[in-house]
């Protein structure tokens, strides 16, 4: 660890509190799982504050199988665990019951739960690093390990403070992302008011595009920089285009030929599950020269319809429905829609003034939930530059404010 203030103290994490094991319960008895004391498995570990999950144990079977566990403890995952994944820890808020891949430390005296949980969360990288370079490939979580890690602790009137700091982050984070899905659900239900508002017979897509759509093309994966990059299929969100999942390919191949992507092309996927596909998203420069894959298809807009407006209407629950049905394959893990049913979906596009009109008005909603998208972003990268420099003491808790002092 980094040097800390002289009036803290390091102890191992063996030393913070009583360890205990989940178990697993038994499922012989009826009514075993129809209480009202959450049941925390690592699948339903997934907030920070722990106070439900979707099965309940009773009081009576909470002793034959697993162990209860009072408010204030914390738990965390140590089985099926990855650098990919993040590692999933939280502070129960009420007395809970937990599984055998889960473990939970009842904090001893002196030690804050919540500030405890928090300087874990903090260390989230460090310790999946244990579970990649001594779990051997199991996903385990070597806890003889993780009991040696030291931790840094300031007095606990001081580890109470920073905790709330970091909670009253952590609440704002989640108001925003509660007003966030709000205007989402708003943003969709005005989108559908407005399309179904459009008075123009519904047509044949074909009619709206300049040519046929065409498939991309997959270049084989490499692992250096070339300055060419080709889109993954994730790109392509019920939010429309996101720039992830973005490949290194070769340099050159003459195979490239109409597959590369401009700013503003209409974009498909053409291959997925049933739920997924037909995803469409409009193309944003990514700053490098961009290709798009093979399970993909480009649909080019003809000057009948704006690019923009044909997203959205393509983007639509309506044309959404169609592509389910038009859909081929027998099994929902891969199934694709060809490019002569996508030419036959019946949409309604009307004249380029109404186009603008609806555009204005969805785009300005739209611009309202990426300001709060970004705020909440900015939010959470200011709560985890915050919890580094508080849990390493150089931010310290002065007379209920924070001062940034030397450490060295």
């Amino acid at each position: 660890m980094s040097e800390l203030p002289k009036e803290w103290r390091t102890v191992k994490l063996a030393e913070t509190g009583t360890w205990l094991s989940g178990g697993t319960p038994f499922t012989d008895e009826p009514l075993y799982w129809n209480g009202d004391i959450p049941w925390i498995s690592a699948a339903s570990l997934k907030d920070f504050n722990i106070s439900r999950s979707d099965r309940c144990i009773t009081q009576l079977g909470a002793h034959r199988g697993t162990q209860l566990i009072p408010s204030g403890t914390v738990l965390f995952v140590v089985r099926g665990m990855s650098l990919k994944n993040e590692f999933r820890i939280g502070i129960t808020s009420r007395q809970v019951a937990f599984g055998q891949d889960c473990k939970a430390i009842v904090p001893g005296p002196g030690i804050n739960g919540r500030f405890l949980a928090f300087a874990l969360k903090a260390r989230s990288h460090e310790i999946l690093c244990m579970v990649d370079e001594a779990g051997h490939g199991t996903g385990r979580l070597p806890t003889d390990l993780l009991a040696k890690l030291p931790i840094g602790l300031p007095k606990f009137t001081e580890q109470q403070t920073i905790a709330e700091i970091l909670d009253a982050l952590d609440e704002e984070i989640f108001a925003v992302g509660k007003l966030v899905t709000k205007l989402r659900s708003t943003y969709s239900g005005l989108t559908k008011q407005l399309l179904d508002q459009v008075n123009v017979p519904a047509r044949p897509l074909g009619e709206f595009l300049s040519t046929s759509p065409r498939n991309g093309f997959s270049p084989v994966e490499v692992d250096s920089w070339t300055g060419v990059v080709v889109l993954g299929l994730g790109c392509l969100t019920d939010d429309g285009f996101v720039p992830r999942h973005l490949k290194n390919v070769p340099a050159k191949d003459p195979r490239y030929a109409g597959s590369w992507v401009s700013d503003g092309d209409v974009l498909m996927s053409r291959a997925n599950t049933l739920e997924l596909v037909g995803l469409v998203g409009r193309y944003i420069s990514v700053g490098v020269p961009c290709l798009y894959p093979d399970l993909m298809m480009k649909l080019t807009p003809n000057a009948n319809v704006l690019p923009r407006y044909l997203e959205v209407v393509l983007r639509s629950g309506r044309v959404r429905r169609q592509l389910r049905k038009v859909a081929q394959g027998t099994s929902e893990s891969m199934a694709k829609v060809s490019a002569s049913s996508v030419m036959q979906l019946k949409v309604q596009i009307p004249d380029p003034v109404e186009q603008n009109r609806v555009l204005l008005i969805v785009d300005s909603m739209n611009l309202q939930i990426e300001a709060f998208e970004d705020h909440k972003a900015k939010l959470a990268a200011l709560k985890q530059g915050l919890m580094g420099d508080l849990l390493k003491g150089r931010v310290r808790v002065m007379g209920g404010g924070t001062e940034r002092v030397g450490t060295g």
